[in-house]
């Protein structure tokens, strides 16, 4: 079955490739693969590695020795070491593709543990192979594919872990969330959830040091593949750095920048400047036309439109004639309208705009990731099917996927972390952080659709046999 899978994820991800070839050629980097964004802080200190043997990425002025953990370039390293670049990137790709079909698998084999139902257990399969959202990312050169996939298997495992009195679930566990915590760093505050559920559900089965025991596997794990990185860094820099250099990942930005990003935030507006509906767009000059003007943006007690316009035209004319003087000055310009905000509206400020965030995050087309648009001379009429079928089922995931993973949640005794990953991106990236970016719900949907699943599998009657399918 994972052979069908992995030929199924395949023929999709082979025509989203052909898709994005044709909208945004300048992102192909080689056959199934795609740079898009953040790639080069990735990848490309692996190449320096292997041309200088210094692990550093270059953000435009500097060398960052701790950007990003190495730990997705390593998948890239170890083609490279008989492969060329991009041999390598593909073969990346591939196993991305095959890993993502074997976490459809996984997710699938979790429904048929929770319903003994063999049409749930495909009824999710199905679902998990064809939505759009993870498989475009299986074409991308970024760690979300595979530490989707490692949630996925955590997900599986933690799941049987509970169920079962056996090491072998708890070093698959521990692995998973090992490579979870590597890829997205982030993903750290699950390493106390994972161990007090574990803990909450076996304390009446297990004694007390088999279960500390068991702890013990799980954190030895996941401190595996970061301890040698935390002491490489600790040479480096005199310092503990765990995961990497900053909340930036070593990406240079000015004063001015992140004041910029502070004001914007301030009101629940989001700085993702590529995205057309975003403030963000507004202020970052771009090839793309912004729908978003001074007039979208609250005013408050100390300022008027025209002051913003003149910090915005300050700002972009910084784009073009970068000094530390000017920066400077800039924020200080900016900051001065954030401190405004923030003391005429203290409730917007701390409720209203995390609330903004939320709709933000949550609540937009449901297609984004579809490589092409309408208008792009690869935009066929068919395409508008494609895309309305990927929205239905984002808006499906985020509905009935949610009251399908709460209502089997509070009925059974199953892992919470389906309920709790989506939850717990929602408050660091819309309460804690502020950055919306649609990406970084991506961790959801997958959990979603397997609520999907659930819900629509409580009307099923029981099958006779519960065997897992083959």
């Amino acid at each position: 079955m994972l052979l069908a899978a992995v030929l199924v994820k395949l023929v999709l991800a082979a025509y989203l490739f052909q898709l994005g070839a044709c909208a945004s050629p300048e992102t192909v980097a080689a056959p199934l693969a795609r740079a898009i964004g953040d790639t080069p802080s990735y990848l490309d200190a692996i190449d320096n590695y292997i041309e200088t043997g210094e692990y550093f990425f270059w953000n435009g002025a500097q060398r960052v020795r701790a950007s990003r953990m190495p730990h997705y370039g390593t998948v890239y390293y170890a083609f490279r070491l008989f492969l060329g670049q991009r041999a390598a990137y593909t073969a990346v790709a591939l196993t991305q593709i095959v890993a993502a079909a074997a976490a459809a698998l996984a997710l699938a084999a979790f429904a048929w543990r929770v319903t003994q139902r063999r049409r749930v257990f495909f009824g999710v399969l199905v679902l998990e192979l064809v939505t759009l959202q993870s498989a475009s990312f299986d074409l991308m050169l970024l760690p979300e594919s595979l530490s989707v996939s490692a949630l996925c298997g955590l997900v599986l495992f933690q799941q049987r872990a509970l169920e079962e009195d056996g090491w072998s679930s708890i070093a698959l566990s521990g692995a998973c969330l090992a490579v979870l915590v590597a890829l997205k760093p982030y993903m750290v505050c699950l390493v106390p959830v994972v161990l007090a559920e574990r803990w909450y559900r076996r304390r009446r089965e297990d004694q007390p040091a088999r279960l500390a025991k068991q702890a013990l596997v799980v954190v030895l794990l996941v401190a595996l593949p970061i301890l040698p990185w935390t002491i490489r860094n600790y040479g480096v820099y005199g310092r503990l750095v765990p995961f990497q250099i900053n909340i930036y990942a070593g990406y240079l930005y000015s004063d001015a920048d992140l004041a910029v990003r502070r004001f914007i935030q301030s009101w629940g507006g989001s700085f993702v400047w590529w995205d057309k509906r975003s403030a963000g767009c507004y202020f970052q000059p771009s090839r793309y036309a912004c729908d978003v003007s001074s007039r979208d943006i609250p005013l408050a007690e100390g300022y008027v439109r025209t002051d913003i316009e003149r910090v915005r035209a300050h700002y972009v004319s910084l784009q073009a004639n970068r000094t530390p003087e000017g920066d400077q000055r800039v924020a200080r310009e900016v900051d001065r309208l954030t401190d405004r905000y923030r003391a005429d509206h203290w409730l917007a400020f701390h409720l209203i705009a995390p609330l903004k965030l939320v709709r933000e995050f949550l609540f937009h087309s449901g297609s984004y990731f579809f490589p092409v648009a309408p208008g792009q001379p690869c935009f066929r009429s068919f395409h508008w099917v494609m895309k309305l079928a990927q929205s239905g089922l984002y808006y499906l995931a985020l509905s009935l996927g949610t009251v399908g993973l709460v209502l089997v949640a509070r009925g059974r005794r199953i892992t919470l972390l389906p309920v709790l990953v989506p939850l717990y991106l929602i408050a660091l990236f819309c309460v804690v952080l502020r950055a919306p970016e649609f990406r970084y719900f991506l961790h959801a949907h997958p959990l979603l659709l397997l609520g999907v699943g659930l819900a629509l599998g409580g009307a099923v009657r029981p099958e006779r046999s519960v065997d897992l399918p083959r």
